[in-house]
C-alpha cells in the first residue's frame, strides 16, 4: 500500500504541476501579476520571491498552485491584474494548463513508443513486432472458456500439448478437438495455469468453439524518427475516446437516467497507478499519459468552477460587453461543490470495491 501511494503522489504531483506551469507561463507572458507559483500544497516549508512572484515550496507534494492576482473576479485597478487583461488573454491563460498536460501526454506516449510496449500485431507495425503473445480479449458469458476460468489478459500458451503461436493454429486445434476433452495451459501474470476444456462442436454464431476473442499481443518498439508521431496520434486518438465515452455517459444519463460506465475517482486512480507502476516504467509513463489527456479534456468542460466553465463565462463577456461577477462567483461555488460531493461518492465506492476500508482494519 505504501508504495502505491507513492506512486499515485508522484504521478498526482507531476500532472497538477505541469498543468499550473501552463497557466503560469502564459500569465507571465500576458504580463499578469503573478503573486505566487507554489510546489505542493500548504503549509509552506520556505520560500523566496523573483520578480514579484513567490515560489514556495510546500509540505504537502501533490502537484502545486499558481495565484494571479484578479484571477477571482476581485475587482483591480492595475492594468496587470487578470480581470483587466482583454478576453483573449484571459482565455489562452485558462487553455494552457490543458494544453500543457495534452503536451505531457505526447512526449509520454512518445517515450513510450520508443521504449516499447505491448500492442496487436497489424500489417503496419509486424516489423516492429517482438515477443509475439496469444491474448484473450474477452471471454463470452457462458462459453466453455468463460467456464474454464479464462479472462481477459490471459495469455494461452498450450492447446492440447501444443505451443501456441498464432491464432490460426489455436483455431485449428480447436475444430480439429471440438466435443473432446483438452488440456489448455495459460499463463496470469506470472502464474501458469492448467485448465480442461471441451471445445463446442455447434458454437452458437459469430462465435468460435471456445468463446474467446482473442488477440496477437507484441511489444512494438518504435524507430527514433516514428515515436513523435506515435505521441501526437496516440494523444489525439486518447482524447477522442475520452470524448466519445463522455458523450455516451451523458446520452445514458439522460435516456436511462443513470450512469451506465464505471467512474474511478482519487481512490481508484491511485489503486490502478500502483498496479500498472509494478508493470514496469513504459507501463507508468503510458497510464500517466492517459491521465493526463483525460485531465486536459475533463478540465475544459463547460462546468463551473473548471477552467472550461471560466472560458463559458468569458465567451458571455464578450457578447454581452460586461461582466456578470455575482453570478460566476456563485456558480463557481456550486459547481465546485457538486464536483466535491461526486469525488466523495465515487471514492465511498472505490473504498468499498477495492475493500481498501478492510485492508486497512488489517493494518491496524
Amino acid at each position: 500500500m505504501l508504495f502505491t501511494i507513492i506512486i499515485f503522489i508522484v504521478v498526482l504531483a507531476v500532472l497538477v504541476l505541469v498543468h499550473e506551469l501552463g497557466h503560469f507561463i502564459v500569465a507571465k507572458k500576458s504580463g499578469m501579476i503573478v503573486e505566487e507559483f507554489g510546489f505542493g500544497f500548504p503549509p509552506r516549508l520556505f520560500s523566496f520571491k523573483k520578480d514579484a512572484t513567490r515560489y514556495s515550496f510546500n509540505l504537502f507534494p501533490v502537484g502545486g498552485f499558481v495565484k494571479i492576482e484578479g484571477e477571482d473576479g476581485e475587482v483591480s485597478s492595475d492594468q496587470r491584474s487578470f480581470v483587466n487583461k482583454p478576453v483573449w488573454q484571459r482565455a489562452l491563460t485558462l487553455i494552457a494548463g490543458a494544453g500543457m498536460n495534452f503536451f505531457l501526454a505526447i512526449v509520454f506516449f512518445s517515450l513510450v513508443a520508443g521504449l516499447g510496449f505491448p500492442e496487436e500485431v497489424t500489417k503496419e507495425n509486424q516489423a516492429a513486432a517482438s515477443d509475439q503473445k496469444i491474448i484473450v480479449l474477452a471471454a463470452v458469458e457462458g462459453s466453455p472458456a468463460n467456464l474454464a476460468g479464462l479472462r481477459a489478459g490471459d495469455q494461452i500458451l498450450k492447446f492440447a500439448g501444443e505451443d501456441i503461436t498464432s491464432i490460426d493454429q489455436l483455431q485449428t486445434l480447436t475444430r480439429l478437438k471440438s466435443g473432446q476433452e483438452t488440456n489448455l495451459l495459460f499463463k496470469r501474470q506470472t502464474e501458469i495455469v492448467a485448465v480442461s476444456i471441451i471445445a463446442r462442436l455447434s458454437p452458437p454464431a459469430e462465435q468460435g468453439p471456445l468463446g474467446i476473442a482473442l488477440a496477437n499481443v507484441a511489444t512494438i518498439k518504435y524507430s527514433f524518427f516514428a515515436v513523435i508521431g506515435q505521441g501526437f496520434s496516440r494523444s489525439f486518438q486518447t482524447a477522442w475516446l475520452i470524448i466519445s465515452a463522455l458523450a455516451e455517459l451523458l446520452k445514458n444519463l439522460i435516456t436511462q437516467g443513470r450512469l451506465t460506465q464505471e467512474l474511478a475517482g482519487p481512490i481508484g486512480v491511485a489503486v490502478f497507478s500502483g498496479q500498472v507502476a509494478r508493470l514496469g516504467l513504459a507501463a507508468l509513463l503510458n497510464f500517466t499519459a492517459l491521465l493526463s489527456v483525460n485531465l486536459a479534456v475533463l478540465n475544459l468542460l463547460p462546468i463551473p468552477a473548471l477552467d472550461g466553465g471560466r472560458l463559458l463565462f468569458l465567451l458571455i463577456e464578450k457578447v454581452r460587453g460586461r461582466r456578470g461577477q455575482k453570478i460566476e462567483q456563485l456558480s463557481n461555488m456550486i459547481g465546485f461543490s457538486l464536483l466535491i460531493t461526486l469525488m466523495i461518492l465515487v471514492s465511498i465506492k472505490d473504498l468499498i470495491k477495492f475493500e481498501i476500508i478492510d485492508r486497512i482494519k488489517i493494518i491496524f
